[in-house]
């Protein structure tokens, strides 16, 4: 008897091309329409190319969790190799995964977070004494900046130094990374075009820093940062990382690290910018837990309406827009067959938008995440750093900083959004959003770090 699978619905599309200049113009707006039409799967393609969109919590806590060593990410994270090198933690898969994020792991326990939440305030303290009061401020870029120097700090004990080339080809990576996973044929890098050398030009500088930072690491000694301690772990076998690993973990932890903080902090101060009930909120809670003085890494525990708001922008705006699996033998997962090597795109941008989970998911409402509330989320409904094996090593990092940044900022200053802007959803490697303004008023409550 033949057994019989569910058959997987299918968005209407152009029978030649699929819906491949929908997804070059508009991959948000298409992932949100398969979702809508299709359910917990549908399909659709990018040209000859079939990908299978899974939004049902059933069929990710399969894919992500309990079948997650019968997938690869390679197909996906193949288009950041030649930025982040074929060994970056996110684009490897079973044992080698397994290996490299034991040996890292350690770097990024809580209790390594007291540390690092001191350079977290300190940075943020000295962009906050920079707004000037009735000031207009372009938020994005000073996110950018305060991020690298937080990171510079903590992973690398360094004081950062970059110009504006380092973040010139950061972008040209970042958009590198963009165009290929929204149009998947492409020109091989090695074809000299003028696009081409401009890609290779600032992956190769991006690269050389990472080579600097690995040999000023080694030189210096142990200083207690994240790269110390990727220079002397060792696993079980007493064998450490190699030389590429270190400098594809270097370049991942560099660019990835901190151009998601960024953006999570850039959206969430554009989010309280459009919400000054929020705003006030926040504040009210900032001065009543912190009475007057700068957040501490114990703070974090009582700021809890701060973290809801970076959890809610979170939602709203995921850094990881996309990411892509694919099964390495045929599978049977809640009905649905999959067929060895289909292509399977995921979206926390879309699955955080499931009305079904998130009710009115286009509205900003930081209560969705009092604790109460949170226990109430079925899993794998809230993914902004992904889950299973390879939920994001840096995530409670990632989620402190934004949280003390957010909450010192917010001490000393309103923001509201400078009028008749158009900030658009910029989907590269990560979401991101345009550059874009906000006033700074000071505030007659404002404390700072002691001089």
């Amino acid at each position: 008897m033949t057994h019989s699978f569910k058959s997987v619905p299918r968005i209407k599309e152009s029978a030649l091309l699929g819906s491949w200049s929908e997804f070059k113009s508009d991959r948000l707006g298409l992932v949100l329409r398969v979702m809508r039409e299709c359910g917990e799967l549908g399909e659709f393609h990018v040209g000859p190319v079939s990908m299978y969109f899974p939004t049902g919590p059933k069929l990710l806590h399969q894919i992500l969790v309990e079948q997650a060593d019968k997938f690869t990410t390679e197909p996906f994270m193949a288009n950041f190799y030649p930025v982040l090198g074929r060994t970056t933690l996110p684009g490897i898969d079973g044992a080698h995964h397994r290996r490299i994020r034991r040996i890292m792991a350690p770097a990024f326990q809580p209790k390594r977070m007291m540390a690092y939440a001191e350079h977290m305030v300190g940075f943020a303290d000295e962009v906050q004494r920079g707004m000037v009061d009735g000031s207009e401020v372009e938020i994005v870029g000073v996110m950018q900046h305060l991020a690298l120097k937080i990171l510079a700090k903590s992973v690398f004990h360094l004081e950062f130094n970059e110009d504006k080339y380092f973040f010139d080809c950061i972008h040209v990576a970042s958009e590198y990374v963009g165009v290929r996973v929204s149009n998947p044929v492409q020109l091989p890098l090695w074809v000299p075009t003028p696009r081409n050398r401009r890609d290779q030009a600032a992956i190769a500088h991006l690269r050389g820093r990472a080579r600097s930072l690995l040999e000023e690491g080694r030189q210096r000694g142990d200083k207690g940062d994240v790269l110390s301690l990727l220079l002397t772990a060792k696993d079980e076998d007493g064998t450490g990382l190699s030389e590429a690993e270190l400098l594809d973990q270097i370049l991942t932890l560099y660019i990835a690290g901190h151009e998601t903080t960024a953006n999570a902090l850039s959206f969430a101060f554009m989010l309280l910018g459009q919400h000054p009930e929020s705003q006030a909120k926040l504040q009210a809670e900032v001065d009543s837990v912190l009475g007057g003085r700068a957040p501490t890494y114990e703070d974090a525990p009582k700021l809890t309406y701060t973290l809801q708001v970076i959890k809610e922008s979170l939602r709203m705006f995921p850094p990881a827009v996309f990411f892509g699996r694919a099964p390495i033998e045929d599978l049977e997962i809640e009905g649905y067959r999959f067929r060895k090597g289909q292509f399977c795109l995921l979206s926390p941008y879309a699955i955080h938008r499931n009305p079904e989970f998130f009710p009115e998911p286009e509205r900003f409402a930081p209560e969705r995440f009092t604790p109460e509330n949170e226990k109430k989320l079925p899993r794998n409904t809230y993914l902004p750093f992904g889950t299973g094996p390879h939920v994001c090593i840096g995530q409670y990092f990632a989620l402190l900083e934004a949280q003390l940044v957010l909450a010192h900022i917010c001490q000393n200053v309103n923001v509201s959004l400078v009028p008749n802007q158009q900030i658009r959803l910029m989907p590269l490697a990560t979401l991101g959003p345009s550059p874009f303004r906000v006033k700074v008023t000071r505030r007659k409550t404002a404390t700072a770090l002691a001089s």
